[in-house]
């Protein structure tokens, strides 16, 4: 596989047959195009297991490329998008049982999650560290610190995700702009949606339940909300 994603240039598409690929710190050597990503896709019953490695694909510096239907355990970080990466989508993938995040975005932007299962990671479900993400459709579940952590300025859209039993909080943002509509919020000891240090938030239909703190939290920071339900929480609304 590593050899395959070396070689692919702009409009290929890298097929991952079933079968568990013993395979991590893979690299994309080139950047597709508006019209001609390239795509690297998982077909159902393809496992990447990246025990050991730093990250089970590492995105640096390049743009136009789709993530699709991949399944990752087993590294530090199961996707790393990094230095300046651009129009990277990551598709229908499972991204579960990394000890420290599924997907970390630094310095990249744009970059979109869209209808992915991101679970039971050590750390973050998502870290955003200065860059731009949409995420769309996705299950955000069981991980050990945060569903999603945005910090250093970053922007972060989020809409339709279901946010489940994150140890520590569903969402976390420090000197960061996050919008999350039409979502759910379950869980978390230190609640459910927390803005921290100069951050903007907006929540739209948007539903926060069953944590241990605050359903919804903004400390030195701005935060809109609309048409929300913030229930059974232990602390306050």
């Amino acid at each position: 596989m590593g050899r395959a994603l070396q070689l692919a240039l702009p409009g290929d598409r890298v097929l991952l047959q079933p079968g568990v690929y013993t395979e991590g710190d893979l690299t994309v050597n080139n950047s597709g195009t508006s019209q001609r990503p390239i795509v690297v896709q998982g077909m159902p019953g393809a496992r990447i297991d990246a025990t050991g490695a730093s990250r089970g694909v590492l995105i640096s510096g390049r743009q136009a490329l789709l993530l699709d239907g991949l399944d990752i355990s087993g590294a530090s970080d199961a996707i790393e998008v990094r230095n300046g990466s651009a129009d990277i989508d990551v598709r229908r993938c499972r991204l579960h049982d990394n000890s420290s995040r599924g997907l970390y975005v630094s310095g990249a932007a744009p970059v979109r999650l869209r209808s992915s299962l991101v679970d039971h990671n050590g750390g973050r479900g998502v870290q955003v560290d200065g860059g731009e993400l949409a995420m769309a459709s996705n299950t955000i579940a069981g991980n050990g610190l945060q569903g999603l952590l945005a910090l250093n300025s970053s922007t972060v859209a989020v809409t339709e995700t279901r946010f489940a039993d994150n140890q520590v909080s569903g969402v976390l943002a420090v000197q960061s702009d996050v919008a999350v509509s039409n979502s759910v919020i379950t869980g978390g000891s230190e609640g459910g949606a927390r803005f921290t240090l100069g951050s903007a938030g907006t929540l739209s239909h948007v539903t926060v339940t069953d944590t241990a703190d605050a359903g919804i939290q903004g400390v030195s920071s701005v935060v809109h909300v609309v048409a929300r339900t913030v229930e059974r929480n232990g602390r306050v609304g």
